[in-house]
């Protein structure tokens, strides 16, 4: 029973405590929190007869939006039943498919609900507006100027002339362009992290005072504060054996103990001597406690499609580049470093992109800037 297994490995870290159970025939027990993950709803028929009795909270709900998943016909007959039910996410649905969270609006909503009056509804669930405190910047870096010379020049021969190429009609080559502005792109990447985790450590009372002077406007511009200040990075790849390499190229200037790989490969990890997790919660105030040794990591690397279930907040800079994704996603993983209880601030968001890169990002911008116009109507 594969979810056994899991469980198993889970249990573990509950000392065998006899509360944890496995298995797909658990009762939920009176006055305990029962977690259930949202792909075994489907396989838990039975709570249904005890819904009428339970607060049912379902975190993430924008993963059980589409009626065609069992795990959401489930999901929605459990809410319909229940005492209570709390329905939350932080991702926002930025496209024509924002409806879909309508059968979930219309069990928390006091009034009918159709698509003439959805964001009427969605408004009313708006109870709170919380900000992190965290001052957020974001720069955009165009690296063309770094290509070589065989790197343009082939660059150019698979781009179509209306994107400044010489490619003649048909015989474009679209992947090839992306791989060359990936491998531009890594190396910028991985020397601006050097540069970044090599500053001298700094008591943490006088990073927080340069800090508050600099967010006042008052004495330090952020530029300034990111080349005197020691930082911790995130540093975003493309998938796996971006990450790979990433990390090849990292560990010719760090120790392997300054580097974390988030969702990396197990057995890589170890032939590197790095740590490697699924998931982490690296907050500031767990690594100044020593839960993540007397060595805590200068940099994590992480794939850029796994975006959520983690925490961050230890590393202040994230560097990423222009990778195939949404909105919702992008924002997912700034998140991962712009959440509550930092002692730092500060956080700073560098992209770099060239070549055919930089007309990505432009679409990207687009859909960033559609965002910011729904939560301004909203």
């Amino acid at each position: 029973d594969p979810i056994a297994n899991k469980d198993k490995k889970l249990a573990s870290k509950f000392n065998g405590r006899k509360e944890y159970k496995s298995g797909c025939d658990v009762i939920p027990e009176i006055n305990r929190i029962n977690f259930i993950e949202h792909d075994h709803l489907r396989m838990l028929p039975h709570l249904a007869g005890y819904a009428s009795s339970c607060t049912f909270v379902v975190d993430e709900v924008h993963k059980l939006t589409s009626l065609k998943t069992q795990r959401t016909a489930s999901g929605l007959q459990l809410a319909r039943l229940a005492k209570c039910v709390i329905a939350l996410t932080g991702t926002p649905i930025c496209s024509s498919k924002s409806h879909s969270i309508m059968h979930w609006l219309e069990i928390c909503v006091d009034f009918p609900l159709t698509r003439s009056n959805f964001w009427v509804g969605c408004n009313s669930m708006v109870s709170k507006l919380i900000t992190t405190g965290i001052h957020m910047y974001e720069e955009d870096y165009d690296m063309d100027s770094s290509m070589t010379n065989e790197e343009r020049q082939e660059n150019m021969r698979c781009l179509p002339p209306r994107l400044g190429g010489s490619a003649a009609k048909g015989r474009e080559n679209w992947d090839r362009a992306t791989n060359i502005a990936y491998q531009v792109i890594t190396r910028e990447l991985v020397k601006r992290c050097i540069s970044l985790v090599t500053h001298e450590d700094m008591e943490l009372d006088e990073c927080l005072r340069m800090e508050n002077l600099c967010s006042k406007g008052e004495e330090y511009e952020v530029s300034e504060l990111l080349e005197r200040l020691p930082q911790r990075v995130m540093l975003v790849a493309k998938d796996s054996h971006h990450s790979k390499q990433i990390i090849e190229m990292l560990l010719q200037h760090l120790t392997p103990s300054d580097i974390f790989w988030l969702k990396g490969d197990e057995r890589i990890a170890k032939q590197f001597g790095i740590r490697q997790e699924s998931t982490t919660t690296m907050s500031e105030h767990l690594v100044m406690n020593g839960n993540f040794g007397s060595h805590p990591p200068k940099v994590v690397v992480v794939p850029h499609h796994f975006a959520e279930g983690y925490t961050l907040t230890w590393c202040t800079v994230m560097l990423t580049s222009v990778y195939p994704s949404n909105q919702a996603t992008r924002d997912q993983l700034n998140g991962r470093i712009n959440r509550l209880g930092h002692k730092r601030k500060i956080r700073t968001i560098e992209r770099y992109h060239c070549g055919l890169l930089t007309v990505i990002l432009k679409h990207h911008n687009t859909a960033k800037s559609l965002r910011a116009a729904m939560e301004a109507l909203s």
